[in-house]
Order: C-alpha cells, then sequence, then structure tokens
C-alpha cells in the first residue's frame, strides 16, 4: 500500500474515534487533523534503520502540507533543503550526528522513521489508542522482519507490546524517553551499529558488520 493510500485508510479508520477524543481533551492532546495522519517518513521498505517515534509533534511553526512534501531522492524529505522550516529544522537537529559523518542526502536515504499515532498533537497522550494502532505497529514489525535495525526513541513500553518487537533482537533503546535525537549520547551502547549500518548495512561486506538479526515469530 502506497503512502497516500495508506494515509487515506488511517483517515478512515481513525474518523469517529478522534472526533470523539478530541471533544474531552484539552488543546495540549487535541489530535490536528487539518494536517492529516503521518504514518511514517522515508523509505519504509528498504531503509536499514527505521526510528519509532510517538507522534508527530504539533506547534505555532506547523503548517498545513508540512508532511506531503517531498523530494525524489530524498525519501526522509524533511532533510532537503526545500523542506517546509519546522520539518527541516526538526529533522536536521534530530539526525545531525549521522549527516555530519554520511551527509544529508546519504542519511536521507538509510533512515525512516514511523509513528505510534499518526497524528500531530502537542503533547503525546500515551493513553490513546486509535484503530490504526494495529498499522503502525505491523509497519515496524515489517521492517523487523527484513532486518531493519530499530531505535525505539519514544514510547518504548507501548511498542513493545508487540511479539515481535519486543523480542527481536536488533533493537535499540534511546537512553532518555525526552530526547529522540540520534546520538552518540543517547544510543551509547549501539552507536557504532548504528554507524555501520547508516553507513553500509549490516549485511554488507565491510569492517565491523553486523550479523543477521533473530527474528520471532509471531504466534
Amino acid at each position: 500500500m502506497d503512502r497516500q493510500t495508506l494515509r487515506a485508510e488511517i483517515e478512515r479508520l481513525d474518523r469517529e474515534s478522534i472526533a470523539r477524543y478530541n471533544k474531552k481533551r484539552s488543546d495540549k492532546y487535541r489530535l490536528h487533523t487539518e494536517l492529516g495522519p503521518s504514518p511514517y517518513e522515508g523509505n519504509i521498505d528498504h531503509a536499514p534503520v527505521v526510528l519509532l517515534l510517538a507522534n508527530p509533534g504539533f506547534d505555532n511553526d506547523s503548517r498545513i502540507g508540512d508532511h506531503d512534501f517531498q523530494r525524489e531522492g530524498w525519501p526522509l524529505s524533511g532533510l532537503h533543503d526545500g523542506a517546509p522550516e519546522g520539518m527541516r529544522i526538526w529533522w536536521r537537529a534530530r539526525l545531525k550526528q549521522l549527516t555530519d559523518e554520511f551527509g544529508l542526502c546519504h542519511v536521507a536515504n538509510n533512515i525512516a522513521a514511523i509513528q505510534l499515532c499518526a497524528w500531530a498533537s502537542r503533547k503525546f497522550d500515551s493513553s490513546l489508542r486509535l484503530p490504526s494502532r494495529k498499522i503502525q505497529l505491523e509497519l515496524a514489525e515489517s521492517a523487523a522482519r527484513r532486518g531493519a535495525l530499530l531505535l525505539i526513541t519514544r514510547s518504548a513500553k507501548l511498542w513493545r507490546e508487540s511479539n515481535i518487537i519486543s523480542g527481536y533482537s536488533r533493537t535499540l533503546q534511546a537512553n532518555s524517553y525526552l530526547n529522540s535525537r540520534v546520538t552518540k549520547g543517547n544510543y551509547p551502547q549501539g552507536w557504532s551499529e548504528i554507524l555501520v549500518t547508516v553507513g553500509g548495512g549490516w549485511n554488507k561486506n565491510i569492517v565491523g558488520s553486523i550479523e543477521q538479526p533473530q527474528i520471532p515469530q509471531a504466534k
């Protein structure tokens, strides 16, 4: 399913649940449906590193169409010079150590991201469970099945509700649940693996390559 079709399906699945939810929540937690859902960014089928996030953020710089921006050759288009300013600043800040090492375009082709909740809000509500949660978990499980390195940056407990993800050997969890930056300080035990994977991939014949991961069988 392509990204636009997936977004339409998420809108259909979540429409009624979001309407009920937003009626009872303050602006801090309200889901901004005017932005549309953003289930993932980057090349979700092939990127060797996949970030597992909570949900897209919303602030005074957020604009309709932020998550629609795409540039050919830049799957993670938020890193591109022409990306909406808020998106560009956010992504470049979080991936700066990697882009300093490998360059913006290389990182844009080798990192993808999946949101646990596809809808933007000022603050993530960990109690929210929309019908589309199943789709988001399945996206992450598919990344695990093809051997991607999963970086659990936010909401680790919720992501690990998936038996596939909780039993998968190639996951790294951020030191700080409030810090989504991919840095040596946030992933001190796995930084070498991150560099090798972004730079060449675990299954390529390079020094320090990572062995093929063990993937649990779905029950």
